[in-house]
């Protein structure tokens, strides 16, 4: 993982509001506008169902479940340029936006939280691919 990565940011009052309160909004999976950026969902799935086996007060069933693991899960997309004219585009506001860098380092905790994208031209065959996250190759930013 690099030392350091960055999220580009519109200027509008929620990113001023969470930049002065040091925040960081985390997006739902199921927000996500690519349908492959999270193949493993299903096995994420059977992990908290498996984990709260013995808690049956709080067993979640069949798409209950998957709903539930979906609307908590939330993720930060951060990336490893700062200076990319596209996501600039996209993410900075059309370039009137600003950049936050963060340096992980020194929280090891948070380092393994971190996880590449891979990116790919083709799409996949299933969504299942072993907890790789994967991104269509027309998505590569």
């Amino acid at each position: 993982m690099p030392t350091h990565l960055y999220k580009y940011r519109a200027v509008n009052a929620d990113a001023l509001a969470m930049l002065a309160a040091d925040q960081l909004y985390l997006s739902r999976i199921n927000a996500f506008n690519d349908p492959f950026e999270f193949p493993d969902l299903e096995l994420l799935n059977s992990f908290v169902f498996e984990s709260r086996r013995n808690d049956r007060s709080s067993l979640l069933s069949g798409t209950h479940q998957n709903n539930s693991v979906q609307s908590c899960l939330r993720v930060c997309s951060l990336s490893e340029e700062c200076q990319d004219l596209l996501m600039w585009g996209h993410y900075g506001d059309r370039h009137q936006g600003f950049c936050l860098k963060f340096e992980f380092a020194k929280d090891p905790r948070l380092a393994n939280m971190l996880s590449r994208v891979e990116y790919r031209a083709e799409l996949p065959e299933s969504k299942s691919t072993q907890g790789t996250r994967i991104n269509c190759g027309e998505w590569p930013h």
